[in-house]
């Protein structure tokens, strides 16, 4: 009876109540009548899903080019959308802006495979031609069940870019959209564990996603699929011998289609590899190898081996050392039992000896005794049976599926006498499925694992770092293989004696392990002497490739492949040796090529680079957002976090730098805890980092592609301060002893302690390090920095790139300044003996007096001389200095003695001063007049009397001067006005709103900006603002003097900010000035501007108020600047000083009508000196001269015109 035949019922084409063809036709009578009755009393409940699913056979019509779909892909994205443009370059515009209109259907999720736009193009679009000879343009059918491939691979890739696509449009508005989602998406891959996947679990994933989205329901609580459309589709159950969905067979289609009959006659395929366990199985069940029907050929003894004959190809494995992890530290077999009977591993014993022979050691007799007398677990604990439940499995399905998979092929049986019975779990695994754990360490400190000794199941595992070092060595394009061996731990069999110690219940029956199974401490050790050999054979007979090995991973590296054929010369060994031995191959995770995912890192070795692979990198994205979303977390959900992401930033540059605080939050938990804790901010900024910048980061290279120039910089601290230099060099191993001839004061600091003096020695270690970065890393520019430290805290935080407590901040901030200007850490510790002259910089003196100054009062103590030395600035007294040495000169010529300063010293001094001899030029009036001050100031030191200098008969002298020298040209000091304060600060209204989006050139303008604004509107001093490089030296006195962040305060209702001026030129006694800017909104308004500084410039509170990238915030830069942006504009520069500010604002303030008493009070004048400042409008004056002529005002449009010329 055929399917035609036996009913009127045409079954439909993805409906999984039906049986294949092949399993139909071999069906009797009553059995195809009981299918068909229950497809009869189904299609009443299935109407009540037809309203909700799409109809996936449903084609559309096919339209001309100019459809609405068309019309849809040209128009402009919305603003929304547009970022995720550049985020996903192989996805359309238009896809991106369906999903954010909420258009989108299931099938189209096919649309998110990562292709380029022109692919997708060509895809979307068919062609067909006209009549007349042209060609239309038709949109192509909808995608079919084939387009998603045999597995869940596919549609698992397309579907985590759709949730990263709904995370970043929808995240904030439905934070549980996307942990919902991705719920969702593991019940579909937990479905694709047990049943078929293109028949059955892919129409469900498709119909169920289509009805989520027309109920258009983000923010439900529960995507779970409904016991109705699980009812409808997953109808294979386990008895039928339905194909692994992630196994397609490799025989070709026609070989497929010659063995799908079920007749008598052949031998059962299924029988002789995994186990047949369906009933109507008609084929012989006998061994291909012996012809018994005990047993399958994959567990068959007396196997014929004739595909490789080692010894007639002289094959023999020779001349490689021993092999790692092979030293055994217990007995691993017992010879004194019985030989094991009819196991079920796959594996050749004779072929391991065979092979393993010429190995220097004992290997192959180990590994022969543990397939022919089973595996010793090592345990040396309790004898006493004991029972323990089983942990709660959600899931139970699965278990009982993989148990009845284990039973059938004879790696589980049946307990036969009391057991040890341990628990059993299911733990998720990367790929989406379910991996059954049989957990031997519970209960906590009484499980079976507790009674193996932890030497014995000691593994020192080969590091993805040994991967990369191959990788550079072998070349770029280098080919990497990657080759799997299947089912691993469970091909290696366990002693009988020892079986009874791997037991567990389910459905109230007792099983014991036959192998090794997932969950044993000495497992992987076990299973890794197998591993071991076949490295050590393979090494033997391919001794041109680099061959490495995790557990059953090998990983191989093609030192000069060929062209033709680059892994040809391996495979043919590796698939001859593994046949021969009879090791299963996992065909399916091979990967060979120049980018291959190795130990969850993916390898290119054209580019030359490590990077997370693309579900990796968005499965980080995911979890980041999911932990962003909601308040708090669980002890279990932040270590998942934090492994996850600890493992990312092994190839994310600066992940490690954002790993602390998490590592803080995870250690806040008690041991144990099932509560949750709320996220800090800390983490959660971190987190928003590897949410939003991962992808930026992703990957670090293996070969640095430029030619560094090499520094190196010595760091240390002390209890008062930090020192540190630098210098340049050719080797990385120099020592600054062999440079001190190019050591220069301008490359070295000391760096005072005040207000952190209470900090950590390691965290102001660290702390000098990052000073030195922000002193001198403008020129390092591309460079390989050798940072030579004597603290070991600072050493390994460079190494790892993290540190825990306080000393991470410094660390953190150094390592972005590093990465943002390209410097190569190359991190050394020395001992302190050897960092003498760093440490001799960290201990400052204070601001002592120089030498000459106390050898002219030899006869004060040393805090007389500092307290005198400081009572003028520094500054004030180089130039004092100066004008003393001149007139000692003055005297010496003369032949008079210069101190005390008498009557006729001074006049003959002030009068060469006044009119210039041979040794010096005629200085200017006033300058003379300030150089009595630096006279005065010596008599003031040294405790002599300075009435001398109150004589009227000096000024008379230079009053003199005045009327004999012809007046001089006074040079123009231009006003800069108001509007144009406008034009220079224009730029601030077109910013971005995020400090990460703001780059150099940016700060640079917004803070030239800012300081131009503030200039005005306070009547600031050029040196108000501006400092040099050499005043950030000393931070202290840097704080205590120059403006920083924290001289501005807001006002609590933002209509007016507080400017604090530590120093001044009218402050005399430094008790400090307050400024207050009023907030104005228009385009010169200072409060604006010192907000948007705040927010898109972020520093620390004793960082300089203004600052440039690459240079310091000083008057010469400042005025550069300046003209720059007044050339720009338009605006001839000649004039223009650093006095325009404070002239402009005072000639601002007149013309407004502000009185002479106030605008000197808001200019902070001492003096009548604030009158110059300014001038009366010229049409003012106008106007008040025809008033006063006429007696009546002049009219409100009289215009004055320009002055004439003089006369000639």
């Amino acid at each position: 009876m055929t399917l035609s035949q036996s009913s009127s019922v045409t079954p439909a084409p993805l409906d999984s109540a039906w049986p294949p063809a092949h399993i139909w036709e071999t069906m009797g009578a009553a059995d195809s009548a009981s299918w068909l009755g229950q497809i009869q009393r189904d299609r009443a409940r299935r109407l009540e899903l037809d309203v909700a699913e799409t109809d996936l056979r449903r084609r559309r019509p096919r339209a001309d080019l100019q459809d609405d779909d068309t019309i849809e892909e040209n128009r402009e994205p919305p603003p929304e959308v547009k970022p995720l443009i550049d985020i996903f370059p192989g996805v359309s515009a238009a896809l991106l802006t369906r999903v954010f209109e909420r258009k989108l259907k299931a099938t189209e999720l096919i649309r998110f495979k990562e292709k380029s736009v022109t692919e997708l193009d060509q895809e979307d679009r068919v062609f067909k031609m006209t009549e007349s000879g042209g060609t239309v343009g038709f949109k192509k059918a909808a995608a079919s069940l084939k387009d998603w491939g045999p597995n869940p691979q596919t549609w698992t890739s397309c579907f985590l870019a759709y949730l990263a696509v709904v995370g970043y449009l929808f995240g904030e508005k439905h934070p549980k959209a996307v942990p919902n989602l991705l719920m969702f998406m593991r019940q579909i891959l937990d479905f694709a564990q047990t049943y078929q996947w293109s028949e059955a679990v892919l129409p469900l994933a498709l119909n169920f996603h289509q009805y989520i989205l027309d109920k258009g329901e983000l923010s439900t609580d529960n995507y779970l699929v409904t016991g109705l459309f699980r009812e409808k589709y997953l109808r294979h159950n386990l008895t039928l011998p339905a194909k692994s969905p992630t196994n397609p067979p490799t025989r070709p289609r026609q070989a497929r289609n010659t063995r799908s009959s079920n007749n008598e006659t052949e031998i059962c395929d299924k029988f002789n590899t995994t186990g047949c366990s369906w009933e109507g199985c008609k084929r012989r069940h006998e061994c291909t190898a012996c012809g018994l029907d005990e047993h399958g050929a994959s567990s068959c003894r007396k196997k014929k081996y004739v595909v490789f004959n080692p010894v007639s190809l002289s094959l023999i494995p020779q001349g490689q050392p021993p092999r790692p992890n092979t030293a055994v530290q217990y007995p691993v077999f017992n010879p004194e039992l019985r030989r094991l009977q009819s196991s079920p591993s796959p594996l050749y014993t004779k072929g391991w000896s065979n092979l393993l022979r010429h190995y220097p050691g004992d290997l192959g007799s180990t590994i022969a005794g543990i397939l022919t007398f089973g595996a010793q677990v090592g345990y040396r604990g309790n004898t006493q049976f004991r029972y323990s439940s089983n942990h709660h499995i959600h899931e139970p399905g699965l278990i009982t599926a993989k148990l009845t998979e284990d039973l059938n092929l004879g790696r589980v049986r049946p307990a036969s006498g009391p057991s040890f019975v341990s628990p059993l779990r299911l733990v998720s695994k990367h790929d989406g499925g379910w991996r059954r754990i049989h957990d031997l360490s519970w209960p906590p400190g009484q499980g079976l694992n507790q009674g193996i000794p932890d030497s014995w199941s000691a593994i020192e595992y080969m590091t993805i770092d040994d991967v990369y070092e191959q990788v550079i060595q072998a070349g770029p394009g280098c080919i990497i293989i990657k080759r799997d061996i299947k089912d691993a731990f469970r091909i290696v069999p366990i002693a009988e004696d020892n079986q009874h110690l791997l037991a567990f219940q389910w459905n109230n029956s007792t099983y014991v392990e036959c192998y090794l199974p997932f969950g044993l401490a000495t497992a992987p050790f076990l299973f890794n002497l197998f591993a071991e050999a076949l490295h050590w054979i393979l090494q033997c007979l391919l001794p041109a490739f680099y061959i490495n090995h995790y557990l059953d991973d090998f990983i191989t590296i093609a030192r000069s492949p060929s062209p033709s054929d680059p892994t040809g010369p391996f495979d043919k060994i590796y698939n001859r040796v593994t046949d021969y031995l009879s090791i299963p191959r996992n065909t399916k995770k091979d990967q060979q090529g120049t980018c291959v995912t190795v130990l969850g890192i993916q390898i290119d070795s054209i580019a030359m680079e490590a990077r997370l692979p693309p579900e990796k990198l968005c499965r980080a994205t995911l979890d980041a957002a999911a932990a962003l979303n909601v308040a708090s977390l669980t002890l279990k959900q932040t270590e998942r976090l934090t492994g996850l992401l600890a493992f990312c930033s092994r190839v994310v540059r600066l992940g490690r730098t954002r790993l602390q605080s998490l590592y803080t939050f995870q250690a806040a938990f008690p041991h144990g805890s099932s509560g949750r804790r709320r996220i800090p901010y800390e983490v959660r900024d971190d987190l928003e980092w590897w949410r939003n910048s991962l992808s930026l980061f992703n990957g670090v290279l293996l070969i640095d592609p430029c030619r560094r120039s090499i520094t190196h910089l010595y760091t240390d601290a002390s209890n008062t301060g930090q020192g540190l230099f630098y210098f340049s060099s050719k080797s990385t191993l120099d020592c600054w002893l062999a440079h001190c001839h190019q050591l220069h004061p301008s490359n070295a600091a000391t760096l005072a302690l005040a207000q952190d003096a209470h900090a950590h020695i390691n965290t102001n270690e660290v702390d000098a390090i990052l000073q030195g970065f922000l002193l001198f890393s403008h020129h390092w520019l591309h460079h390989t920095l050798v940072i030579h430290t004597d603290s070991s805290t600072a050493h390994t935080g460079l190494k790892k790139g993290f540190l825990h407590g306080p000393p991470n901040a410094p660390l953190k901030s150094l390592l972005i300044l590093a990465a943002a200007r390209d410097i190569h850490i190359v991190p050394h510790w020395l001992p302190s003996g050897e960092n003498k002259l760093a440490d001799a910089l960290s201990r400052p003196l204070g601001i002592e007096p120089p030498a000459w100054f106390s050898s002219r009062a030899p006869q004060l103590n040393t805090g007389h001389l500092k307290l005198l030395w400081n009572g003028l600035s520094a500054n004030t007294r180089s130039v004092y200095l100066s004008v003393q040495r001149n007139y000692e000169k003055h005297c010496a010529l003369q032949n008079i003695p210069a101190w005390p300063v008498s009557r006729h010293s001074l006049t003959s001094w002030l009068s060469a001063r006044l009119l210039g001899n041979a040794s010096q030029k005629a200085v200017k009036p006033d300058t003379a007049l300030a150089d009595l001050a630096a006279l005065r100031a010596y008599h003031i030191d040294n405790f002599l009397d300075d009435k001398l200098f109150n004589n009227k008969h000096f000024r008379r002298l230079i009053d003199g001067a005045r009327r004999l020298n012809p007046t001089t040209k006074v040079r123009a000091r231009k006003p800069i006005s108001r509007d144009t304060i406008t034009k220079l600060s224009a730029g601030l209204a077109t910013l971005p709103l995020r400090p990460l989006e703001m780059p150099a050139n940016l700060l640079d303008d917004l803070n030239f900006a800012t300081a131009c604004r503030v200039a005005f509107a306070g009547f600031l001093r050029l040196g108000e603002f501006t400092y040099k490089t050499e005043d950030l030296s000393t931070r202290s006195i840097f704080s205590a003097t120059k403006l920083t962040r924290s001289d501005v305060r807001f006002s609590s209702s933002l209509d007016h900010a507080q400017l604090t001026l530590k120093r001044s030129k009218t402050d005399r006694r430094h008790e400090g000035v307050q400024i207050i800017l009023a907030k104005t909104g228009d385009g010169a308004c200072p409060v604006d501007a010192l907000q948007k500084l705040l927010l898109l410039d972020p520093r620390g509170p004793d960082a300089p108020l203004f600052s440039f990238h690459r240079r310091p915030f000083s008057r010469s830069n400042f005025l550069s600047t300046l003209s720059t942006k007044l050339r720009a504009l338009g605006i001839q520069t000649d004039g223009y000083s650093g006095h325009s500010f404070r002239k402009g604002a005072a000639q601002h303030a007149h013309d407004s009508g502000i009185l002479d008493d106030q605008i000197q009070m808001l200019g902070r004048w001492t003096s009548e000196a604030f009158r110059v400042y300014f001038t009366t409008n010229a049409s003012v004056l106008y106007k008040l001269n025809r008033q006063f002529q006429i007696g009546s005002p002049a009219p409100l449009s009289l215009q004055i015109p320009p002055p004439s010329p003089p006369p000639s």
